[in-house]
């Protein structure tokens, strides 16, 4: 049986820094190379696990007309992840696993992905602002 306990160390074993929130979800820092992302969350609600990467973006990017459009040309190209809106706008980055048949590598995956999604569009995107003359993320 799948259970958060299980799941932390997974998450611990591939390297990543993970610390409890609470009874159903663990916070998770990402290694260093990606230290522009912010941590992201795994839920684990008995049939599901979430991943969620909260505020991916800047909130320059939230304001960038086009925004929607290019997350749903995102979205086409990826495979496990989906970006969204969540509360206020802000950009979010998520995947669903079902425990029933979850194993250590195919959450493994799904980490990766999120990470690696994230860190790809995030420069993207935020490349097409700096094109716009809007400035970027990284930027004071």
């Amino acid at each position: 049986m799948i259970d958060l306990e299980t799941i932390r160390l997974w998450v611990d074993e591939l390297g990543y820094r993970v610390d409890v929130e609470d009874a159903t979800t663990l916070r998770i820092r990402v290694r260093e190379g990606f230290t522009e992302l912010p941590p992201f969350f795994i839920q684990y609600t008995g049939s599901w696990v979430v991943l969620s990467m909260l505020e991916v973006l800047s909130e320059d990017a939230v304001l960038f007309e086009e925004l929607p459009l290019r997350l749903l040309e995102a979205n086409r190209e990826m495979r496990l992840a989906k970006f969204a809106f969540g509360e206020g706008d802000k950009v979010l980055l998520c995947a669903e696993l079902p425990t029933e048949s979850l194993d250590r590598s195919e959450l493994s995956d799904a980490v990766d992905r999120l990470i690696e999604y994230a860190a790809t569009y995030r420069r993207a995107l935020l490349g097409v602002l700096g094109v716009l003359g809007r400035p970027s993320i990284t930027s004071g």
